[in-house]
């Protein structure tokens, strides 16, 4: 997994469909290696959780990432992102939605909260 300052990927600025969101400083989850053998076992969404509490620590409020959300059946190659229900499962939430025919869409975690569609922060589920 990748995960620092969106700010030291300076390609998510230059693409046209993961631009910010908003002036919010993040910190961004760019892409995940699940050896095949592992996957399929929710070490996406561990490796997320975790990826919040380690960006958390070096001062972040908010972590973004920008996974792979299609109907269609997808080869495991085009995926590298993240997939969009390991992230649910993190407990972000939608901020931005890509290009129709794009399959990354812009998903946040802040603080512990998510972020619903609209930016404003839901309340964390208490157990």
């Amino acid at each position: 997994m990748r995960l620092a300052p969106r700010e030291q990927y300076p390609r998510l600025d230059r693409s046209h469909i993961l631009k910010p969101v908003d002036d919010q400083p993040v910190w961004s989850v760019t892409c995940f290696f699940i050896a095949r053998s592992f996957r399929h076992q929710g070490l996406s969404t561990a490796l997320l959780k975790a990826a919040v509490d380690f960006a958390r620590t070096r001062g972040a409020k908010i972590v973004e990432g920008y996974p792979h959300d299609s109907k269609k059946a997808t080869a495991d190659v085009f995926v590298y992102t993240g997939l969009a229900s390991a992230f649910r499962k993190a407990g972000f939430k939608e901020v931005a939605k890509a290009v129709e025919d794009e399959a990354c869409d812009a998903c946040r975690r802040v603080n512990g909260e998510s972020l619903s569609a609209a930016g404003a922060p839901e309340p964390s589920p208490t157990p």
